[in-house]
């Protein structure tokens, strides 16, 4: 699918609404919409590690945070979130294994 900045940030507008109202699956749903129409946004990788967190998918949460943090490297706000993130999930995913 050919990027589309404009048509991604709708979806995560209507992901943004889910997730408010606790629809963490419909909010899923619609930031991977989000993330086919723009997969270099820092910010949708992150919103997608949030979620994926809630519906404790740890490894698809970590994988989501470093991809932000790869594309945010620019941007301090996702960077230094999704760092926080990783450093908490590692050690979160650690203490599960023992």
């Amino acid at each position: 699918m050919e990027s589309n900045p404009r048509e991604a940030k709708k979806f995560v507008y209507y992901g943004n609404i889910r997730y408010l109202k606790r629809d963490y699956e419909g909010a899923l749903e619609y930031y991977k919409k989000a993330l086919e129409r723009d997969y270099f946004d820092g910010g949708i990788h992150y919103n997608l590690g949030l979620i994926m967190e809630k519906l404790q998918d740890y490894e698809g949460a970590l994988r989501n945070y470093l991809t932000s943090m790869k594309l945010s490297c620019q941007t301090e706000t996702y960077y230094a979130k999704s760092q926080r993130k990783v450093r908490n999930l590692k050690l979160h995913l650690k203490a599960r294994k023992k």
